[in-house]
């Protein structure tokens, strides 16, 4: 589980704790979206990622 503090400029719960989340698209695969949703959450590509 991770959870992201949010912005404090946010209009919605600014500054608090909320958990990660996405959806898939529909050309993707699970490992796809789990990918794209880590780069657009926290930055991390694919690449940087220890398996």
């Amino acid at each position: 589980m991770l959870l992201l503090k949010r912005r404090k400029d946010l209009k919605l719960d600014p500054g608090k704790y909320d958990l990660c989340s996405g959806h898939m698209k529909e050309e993707e695969v699970p490992t796809q979206t789990m990918y794209r949703e880590i780069r657009e959450e926290i930055g991390v590509k694919q690449e940087e990622i220890k398996r």
